[in-house]
């Protein structure tokens, strides 16, 4: 009863952040059911809101109608979220399938970076979650067999020349393809990749420590942005629980080391070393660095108002809004959005005279207007109100 008390006293933003964490299984908040009855139909309304901007509406979907009673039309959007969900990752795993298989008949390795790779990982139905597109991990050599045989198979490529992005798009269903993981550069992922069965398909993905690492400095990047998805924190969570057994903690802190990314991994995993059964051990955070920026799992809940009632589709937008980012680190992220690293600048758009990276800066902004009119329709077409990416370094999908 006192903690009932002493939670009453927080206001209905916390309750409602809470309920997100407890049906997602982040926390097992015991305090949740005993007061769940006292949301009123526009906190549920907000919580609807909040779950498809975070990504998880068909996650929680199943659990939340176990335990609490939904308002009719709340569980209307839930049961619609779910089910919108189920029917395009279904899509996706088609084409997935057919891509593999030809492929494979072609003696062409390639790496499934999270979408359907996480989904047969971490969750027990692939309709728990969503995801925007397909992102493929090749070797350059193959690109350009690669896109002969897309395009065989009815794919369109429609990549951004100046942007370098390498796109394809069939029937509202999306490709990326990367040659590499511009945040972890000095990775060989195909050393330890492996395979994740699902359903009747072998899906190749990273190797467990690369994917813990992979999700982390993927996720720090949109700590950056202001804004992460509660369901990338899933994953995670998903990741460490799972296999907290099998995790090479030496790997992770010698890995992320020589990839310049200690900062990010330390900050990522410092969200769950409270949580319970994830046992991150403490040695961890000796051999990595913390660089000052700290968030908590409730600050990555904060949604700017731009995602609650969207009207621009931009990470750029996102960022200036977030209540989650201090001013430094608002004006830094924005900086960074629009003039990144030469070390960017160069990978991305591959200028012919590298010093004159800079020339490309200008184009680069005229280049993300563009992005957005194509990123609304696509959006739009797919679940939930997510960030568009337009000029983050590692667009998301």
């Amino acid at each position: 009863m006192r903690e009932v008390e002493k939670f009453s006293k927080n206001s209905n933003q916390n309750l409602q952040d809470r309920v997100l964490l407890h049906y997602t299984g982040i926390l097992d908040d015991e305090i949740i059911p005993t007061v769940i009855d006292r949301l009123t139909n526009d906190d549920w309304s907000l919580i609807i809101q909040k779950a498809k901007a975070h990504g998880v509406a068909p996650l929680i979907y199943d659990r939340i109608f176990d335990e609490c009673c939904v308002p009719d039309d709340i569980a209307q959007k839930f049961r619609l979220a779910y089910l919108y969900c189920s029917f395009s990752n279904t899509r996706q795993h088609h084409e997935l399938s057919m891509m593999l298989t030809k492929f494979k008949t072609e003696g062409i390795n390639v790496i499934v970076l999270k979408g359907l790779a996480v989904a047969g990982l971490f969750y027990e139905n692939i309709a728990f979650r969503p995801m925007i597109d397909i992102d493929l991990l090749v070797k350059s050599e193959d690109v350009s067999r690669i896109d002969k045989m897309l395009s065989e198979l009815g794919w369109q490529n429609c990549s951004q020349r100046l942007t370098g992005d390498i796109q394809y798009e069939k029937n509202l269903v999306f490709i990326d393809l990367n040659s590499m993981i511009h945040d972890l550069p000095k990775l060989n992922p195909w050393i330890s990749a492996s395979f994740v069965k699902l359903d009747e398909l072998n899906i190749p993905t990273l190797g467990l420590d690369d994917l813990l690492l992979f999700l982390c400095v993927h996720l720090d990047k949109h700590i950056h942005t202001g804004f992460s998805e509660l369901i990338r924190l899933c994953d995670i969570v998903k990741l460490l629980r799972k296999y907290k057994n099998e995790i090479d903690w030496d790997y992770i802190a010698k890995t992320a080391i020589e990839n310049g990314a200690e900062c990010s991994v330390y900050r990522v995993l410092s969200l769950f070393r409270d949580l319970p059964d994830t046992h991150i051990p403490s040695s961890i955070f000796s051999h990595l660095k913390n660089d000052g920026f700290c968030v908590s799992i409730f600050d990555t809940l904060q949604i700017p108002e731009i995602l609650i009632y969207p009207t621009k589709h931009t990470d750029l937008s996102i960022g200036v809004k977030s209540k989650m980012l201090p001013t430094g680190r608002k004006l830094s992220a924005i900086l960074h959005s629009i003039c990144p690293k030469r070390e960017y600048m160069v990978y991305r758009y591959t200028p012919k005279r590298p010093k004159l990276f800079y020339l490309y800066y200008p184009k680069r902004i005229a280049l993300g207007i563009k992005i957005a009119l194509r990123s609304l329709r696509q959006k739009r077409q797919t679940y939930g109100c997510q960030p568009s990416g337009i000029y983050s370094s590692t667009d998301d999908k």
